[in-house]
């Protein structure tokens, strides 16, 4: 996690009549993890409406908590795979297999990105064995499900989107976070 993120906690979060509820539950979210829950988790909302900052208290709670977790943006970890094409010493297979079997993966702006075609299929082989070994994944979305998958199929690759999606959905629990954005409360 960068720097910033590690200060992201709930004790810091500002609550607010819009986000009381989902700080609640991702709250709650946090706890079942710790207590060997499996659940999966997708926050969706607006820009600059707290969905990192709760993803990202979900992951420090659980740091503490000696749970291992892996947090960053699709396209950064799926740089890390790419970085093993020039590494002697790792290879995309161990990346992959990091992602798909660290107690909580968290997958943060999904949609953000274009993915192109290798993309989509690094990101279904991570979510599918997750989906298959019941291993809880957190993602947070500017985007509904009808618009994340025009985000992920990029009008190109509908099938793997839908994959991708659906599978997602059947295990997800889903936080929505309403309000403006805070950012531009700061100006």
């Amino acid at each position: 996690m960068h720097s910033r993120l590690k200060g992201y906690l709930f004790q810091n979060f500002k609550i607010t009549k819009e986000n009381e509820k989902a700080y609640c539950k991702a709250k709650e979210y946090a706890e079942s993890i710790k207590n060997g829950e499996k659940k999966s988790l997708i926050i969706t909302g607006n820009i600059g409406t707290g969905k990192t900052h709760l993803a990202s208290s979900i992951a420090n709670f659980l740091i503490e908590s000696e749970i291992s977790v892996v947090f960053g943006a699709l396209i950064n970890l799926l740089n890390e795979v790419k970085g093993t094409y020039t590494m002697e010493n790792k290879t995309e297979s161990f990346i992959i297999e990091k992602y798909s079997k660290v107690p909580l993966l968290i997958i943060d702006d999904l949609g953000k990105e274009r993915p192109s075609e290798w993309t989509l299929e690094k990101l279904f082989t991570i979510i599918n064995n997750r989906y298959e070994n019941n291993l809880p994944v957190v993602i947070t979305t500017n985007y509904n499900r009808e618009r994340l998958r025009e985000r992920l199929a990029n009008n190109v690759n509908y099938e793997i989107a839908d994959s991708i999606i659906s599978r997602l959905y059947e295990i997800c629990k889903g936080i929505s976070l309403n309000g403006q954005d805070k950012r531009k409360e700061l100006v």
